[in-house]
């Protein structure tokens, strides 16, 4: 009766987990920094992937973020 119950347990904890993946179908392909600004009003309403380095994050929710290119004179 205990192992039944166990497993009883053990699959409805699987289908709770696994339940919440989010599936999307689009692919963003990473582009740099400078690309992107060079290029910022054709992104308009699009997903962008960014390639660079995070210089800092916010400390009360670590949202948000600064992000400079290659350059290190531009930032996001």
């Amino acid at each position: 009766m205990k192992q039944l119950f166990l497993f009883a347990v053990l699959v409805s904890t699987f289908f709770a987990c696994s339940g919440n993946q989010k599936q999307t179908n689009t692919t963003v392909a990473p582009i740099a920094l400078e690309q992107l600004l060079a290029t910022a009003d054709k992104q308009l309403n699009d997903t962008v992937t960014v390639v660079g380095y995070v210089t800092h994050t916010c400390k009360q929710s670590g949202k948000k973020c600064f992000i400079v290119g290659e350059s290190k004179g531009m930032s996001l």
